[in-house]
């Protein structure tokens, strides 16, 4: 049976909710404060999870109330979390948020127990064939590079959402079957921007210097309101499959 095998982070997403956000040495009253489980990785898991697929997770959470809790909630949502690290002298990684009534907000990350996940992190679990692999860079490059490498002497697909956008290294790119980036991320990584009068010029134009840099995969690029451009393009309904299996 395939399963998707997410390596990435597991945040504590701390959330303060202001009439304005405040200026700098300003101090301001909050109107709510709730804590959420986050991290990409850990988002990642969950969707996939819920879209019905077998997941397995790996990553690191510090040795406290938040990594404890998150563990939780990963396992609760049906996500084998068997080899996750526990860090003795690490937090938990958190984002402290703080939301406008307008909606524009602010977002201070702290890695914590996320930078420690590293090369023997990164390949604990044994893969298949079938597996399908999925990771960001919200953990150290290594250790995703690692990850790849392990997927690709197993046969497993390799699928990339490289956010928070970072260089994009030959390496990388010769090692990914699938990325999937937002309208920001192509144009940080390619410098070309998609519009709906331009887009599949654009996209075309994009798939070409992602070729430069070694890519040879399958390009998604989400639109927002727009949908999704796929370049070259992809049955919906086999990838479904391939994602979730039987």
């Amino acid at each position: 049976m395939s399963r998707v095998v997410v390596c990435g982070s597991i945040n504590a997403d701390l959330v303060v909710k202001v009439s304005r956000l405040p200026r700098p040495g300003e101090t301001v009253s909050g109107s709510g404060f709730a804590r959420y489980p986050g991290g990409k990785g850990a988002n990642q898991a969950i969707a996939a999870a819920k879209a019905g697929a077998h997941v397995s997770m790996l990553g690191a959470v510090g040795a406290d109330i938040y990594g404890a809790e998150l563990v939780s909630f990963l396992a609760k949502s049906g996500v084998d979390t068997s080899q996750l690290i526990e860090r003795e002298r690490v937090p938990t990684g958190t984002s402290l948020i703080v939301v406008e009534e307008t909606g524009e907000n602010v977002i201070v990350f702290v890695a914590g127990a996320n930078a420690t996940v590293d090369n023997a992190s990164a390949t604990a679990l044994a893969l298949r064939e079938n597996d399908v692999l999925l990771a960001q860079f919200e953990t150290p490059m290594d250790a995703t590079l690692a990850f790849f490498h392990h997927g690709k002497r197993a046969g497993a697909t390799r699928i990339l959402n490289p956010s928070p956008a970072a260089e994009l290294s030959r390496e990388l790119c010769e090692l990914t079957d699938v990325l999937v980036v937002n309208e920001t991320e192509l144009a940080f990584f390619t410098g070309h921007r998609l519009t709906p009068e331009t887009s599949k010029s654009q996209l075309r134009e994009a798939r070409a210097a992602l070729a430069g840099a070694g890519f040879r995969g399958s390009l998604i690029v989400t639109l927002g309101a727009s949908g999704v451009g796929v370049w070259p393009r992809t049955n919906s309904s086999a990838l479904l499959a391939m994602l979730c299996g039987p």
